[in-house]
């Protein structure tokens, strides 16, 4: 997706500027939740920067940082057990747990607990040891 490696890219990107293509992904994973996983490197990295934005700006714009990082969680709850397991040392350790120790948004904390129940439903090991 040329959204996702734009705003990865970007320094100066804004979040508002991955809406359409994490609206793409959406409508893509509704049908076929795999589809992720053909990005799910650069998905995790670009989740990653959207999670650093959420913590350093308690703004207006926080709201927009949000829904996109409530959006991506929902698209990777499933996923989580057939991420490379780089990827998913860097989606728990550095996403998941920064944002459950960082956030006080309800509905991102709402979205944190699917991806939690989507891990014991589905028997993934979320072990970030080497």
């Amino acid at each position: 997706m040329d959204g996702l490696a734009t705003y990865e890219k970007n320094a100066n990107a804004t979040a508002t500027s991955l809406y359409g293509a994490i609206m793409l992904m959406k409508a893509g994973c509704s049908q076929n939740p795999a589809y992720v996983d053909r990005f799910s490197s650069s998905f995790v990295r670009v989740i990653q920067r959207l999670a650093r934005e959420h913590h350093s700006s308690p703004n207006v714009e926080t709201i927009g940082v949000t829904e996109l990082l409530t959006y991506c969680l929902d698209m990777l709850k499933n996923r989580v057990g057939v991420m490379k397991i780089d990827t998913r040392k860097t989606f728990i350790a550095a996403i998941i747990t920064g944002l459950i120790e960082q956030t006080s948004d309800a509905k991102l904390m709402k979205a944190l607990c699917k991806v939690h129940y989507f891990k014991m439903l589905n028997h993934v090991e979320f072990s970030v040891e080497n």
